[in-house]
């Protein structure tokens, strides 16, 4: 089974061009850019227009990787880090971080500590 998430986005293009900064390929952008796709690190995602901005700012993604210091290191030069994002141990058992995409929505990036 693959689970694929599909995120809000004001403009699929655009959070497609964001990605792609971070080094993820495009797959698709479909149409006048209603909807499109990117594949990072092995993780596929698409991304839907809308220009409801409360849904924007309340959607997220979470993975769940192995570590993730070195992952940090790779995006905080990008300055895509959430301002309370950083690495933090959380007392739920898990490392976490968090960046967020030009139209406010949150990825977390967490390892298990327990």
């Amino acid at each position: 089974m693959i689970a694929i998430p599909v995120l809000a986005s004001k403009d699929p293009a655009m959070s497609v061009a964001f990605w792609k900064t971070l080094g993820a390929t495009e797959t698709f952008v479909y149409g006048d850019g209603v909807y499109g796709g990117v594949c990072w690190k092995d993780v596929e995602f698409h991304f839907y227009r809308t220009d409801d901005q409360t849904l924007l700012e309340n959607s997220l993604c979470r993975f769940n990787l192995g570590a993730i210091d070195p992952l940090y290191k790779e995006l905080a030069p990008h300055g895509v880090i959430h301002p309370n994002g950083h690495p933090e141990n959380k007392p739920y058992g898990y490392r976490e971080f968090s960046i967020l995409d030009p139209f406010g929505v949150l990825y977390t990036f967490a390892e298990r500590l327990l």
